[in-house]
């Protein structure tokens, strides 16, 4: 959802004549977990100009309470070891 919002907003600025080909954005949604289980979601980044990785988890219960956050920075050496990092500290 955040992401789409983002989408949209960033554009505003463009020049409505010109038209783009571009795909149907659908609306980021989550679907909580069967009942009695818990949801994982992880993210990463990575900007190579820097040479740092950005992960993020997010755990939620079938009731989609918040049961833990966890967002971090390390250096690192590709996209890869960021997508790896992520999933290690899930």
């Amino acid at each position: 959802m955040l992401e789409s919002d983002f989408s949209a907003g960033n554009h505003t600025n463009q020049n409505p004549s010109i038209k783009q080909n571009r795909k149907p954005q659908r609306k980021a949604t989550w679907n909580p977990p069967p009942m009695g289980w818990t949801k994982l979601n992880v993210d990463a980044s990575f900007v190579r100009s820097f040479g740092v990785g950005y992960t993020t988890l997010v755990c939620r219960d079938s009731n989609g309470h918040l049961l833990a956050i966890s967002s971090n920075t390390r250096k690192i050496s590709s996209p890869l070891a960021a997508e790896a990092l992520a999933l290690r500290e899930a």
